[in-house]
Protein backbone atom coordinates (compact mmCIF):
# COMPACT_ATOMS: atom_id res chain seq x y z
CA UNK A 1 0.00 0.00 0.00
CA UNK A 2 1.05 3.24 -0.90
CA UNK A 3 1.29 6.28 1.45
CA UNK A 4 -0.23 9.15 0.18
CA UNK A 5 0.63 12.68 1.62
CA UNK A 6 -1.74 15.13 3.48
CA UNK A 7 -0.78 18.57 3.61
CA UNK A 8 -3.48 21.13 5.45
CA UNK A 9 -3.41 24.71 5.44
CA UNK A 10 -2.35 25.84 9.08
CA UNK A 11 -3.98 28.69 10.30
CA UNK A 12 -2.01 32.17 10.84
CA UNK A 13 -2.31 33.18 14.30
CA UNK A 14 -2.31 36.89 14.67
CA UNK A 15 -0.53 38.40 17.49
CA UNK A 16 -0.99 41.84 19.45
CA UNK A 17 1.49 44.32 20.12
CA UNK A 18 3.77 44.17 23.28
CA UNK A 19 3.21 45.70 26.16
CA UNK A 20 5.27 46.31 28.66
CA UNK A 21 4.74 44.91 32.48
CA UNK A 22 2.94 48.02 34.46
CA UNK A 23 0.89 48.08 31.72
CA UNK A 24 -0.25 44.79 31.21
CA UNK A 25 -3.78 45.29 33.36
CA UNK A 26 -4.77 47.78 29.81
CA UNK A 27 -4.36 44.29 27.54
CA UNK A 28 -8.31 43.78 26.27
CA UNK A 29 -10.06 40.40 27.61
CA UNK A 30 -7.59 40.30 30.31
CA UNK A 31 -9.89 38.83 32.12
CA UNK A 32 -10.19 35.62 30.29
CA UNK A 33 -8.05 32.79 30.06
CA UNK A 34 -5.81 32.10 27.20
CA UNK A 35 -1.71 31.77 26.73
CA UNK A 36 1.04 34.10 27.24
CA UNK A 37 4.30 34.99 26.41
CA UNK A 38 6.91 37.17 28.34
CA UNK A 39 10.01 38.47 26.99
CA UNK A 40 13.11 40.79 27.94
CA UNK A 41 14.16 42.89 26.15
CA UNK A 42 17.37 45.40 26.56
CA UNK A 43 15.43 47.97 24.32
CA UNK A 44 11.81 49.02 23.07
CA UNK A 45 10.46 45.79 21.53
CA UNK A 46 9.57 45.34 18.25
CA UNK A 47 5.87 46.42 16.91
CA UNK A 48 4.57 43.11 16.67
CA UNK A 49 4.79 39.86 19.01
CA UNK A 50 6.42 37.05 17.21
CA UNK A 51 6.25 33.75 19.31
CA UNK A 52 9.74 32.96 17.64
CA UNK A 53 11.49 36.17 19.08
CA UNK A 54 14.38 35.20 20.68
CA UNK A 55 13.93 37.36 23.83
CA UNK A 56 10.75 35.22 24.74
CA UNK A 57 11.73 33.95 28.57
CA UNK A 58 8.50 31.98 28.97
CA UNK A 59 5.22 30.98 27.36
CA UNK A 60 2.37 30.45 30.14
CA UNK A 61 -1.16 29.49 30.05
CA UNK A 62 -3.99 30.30 32.90
CA UNK A 63 -5.94 26.90 32.69
CA UNK A 64 -9.14 27.96 34.82
CA UNK A 65 -7.66 31.49 35.82
CA UNK A 66 -7.81 34.95 34.10
CA UNK A 67 -4.69 36.47 32.65
CA UNK A 68 -4.70 38.96 34.87
CA UNK A 69 -5.01 36.62 37.98
CA UNK A 70 -2.00 34.56 36.65
CA UNK A 71 0.12 37.64 35.85
CA UNK A 72 -0.84 38.42 39.13
CA UNK A 73 0.57 35.25 40.49
CA UNK A 74 3.83 35.75 38.32
CA UNK A 75 4.18 39.28 39.70
CA UNK A 76 4.25 38.44 43.53
CA UNK A 77 6.36 35.80 42.53
CA UNK A 78 8.97 37.05 40.29
CA UNK A 79 9.31 40.84 42.59
CA UNK A 80 7.63 40.16 45.79
CA UNK A 81 9.22 37.20 47.04
CA UNK A 82 5.92 35.03 47.28
CA UNK A 83 4.88 31.41 46.33
CA UNK A 84 2.39 30.54 43.29
CA UNK A 85 3.91 30.94 40.14
CA UNK A 86 7.06 28.38 39.55
CA UNK A 87 7.99 30.72 36.22
CA UNK A 88 8.16 33.94 38.66
CA UNK A 89 10.42 32.12 40.75
CA UNK A 90 12.35 30.92 37.69
CA UNK A 91 12.62 34.14 37.06
CA UNK A 92 13.41 35.94 40.07
CA UNK A 93 16.03 33.31 40.03
CA UNK A 94 17.62 33.74 36.55
CA UNK A 95 17.28 37.75 36.43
Amino acid sequence: MRAIPFFMDIPKIELGSWFRWKERNRIEDSDKHGVYMLAKFKTHPPQDADPLDEHIIYFGETCNQSLKERWNQFDASAFQLKRGHSGGKTYRDVY
